[in-house]
C-alpha cells in the first residue's frame, strides 16, 4: 500500500514517530489526534474494502494512539460517552462477569 501505515506496526517506526512529536504537549495531542481520526479512516475504508490485513494494521495503530493520550492524561475522543456512562457499562459489564 502507498498509505505509507503498513510500516507502522515496525518497533523503530512506533519509536520514530514518538520521538518526532512536539515537545508542547498540546500540540502532541493535536498532532495525535489528527493521526488517531486517519488511523480510524484507515480502518473504516480497510473494513468496506475487506482487506483484514490493512484492517488489523489500523486497528494496532488506533490502539498505540490510544495508548499515547493515556499516558498524557488525555480521555479518548473516540468514545462518545461520558464519564457516567462508561462508569455504568463497567458496572453493568462487571455484574455479568458475576452474575454467572
Amino acid at each position: 500500500s502507498s498509505s505509507g501505515w503498513d510500516v507502522y506496526s515496525d518497533a523503530r517506526e512506533k519509536e520514530r514517530r514518538r520521538a518526532e512529536r512536539p515537545d508542547d504537549d498540546e500540540e502532541k495531542v493535536a498532532q495525535i489526534l489528527a493521526e488517531l481520526e486517519r488511523a480510524h479512516s484507515e480502518a473504516s475504508q480497510a473494513k468496506s474494502e475487506g482487506n483484514k490485513d490493512k484492517q488489523r494494521e489500523a486497528g494496532k495503530m488506533i490502539r498505540d494512539l490510544k495508548e499515547e493520550l493515556k499516558e498524557l492524561r488525555v480521555d479518548d475522543p473516540s468514545s462518545n460517552k461520558s464519564t457516567e456512562e462508561k462508569e455504568d457499562t463497567i458496572e453493568g459489564d462487571m455484574g455479568v462477569l458475576f452474575a454467572g
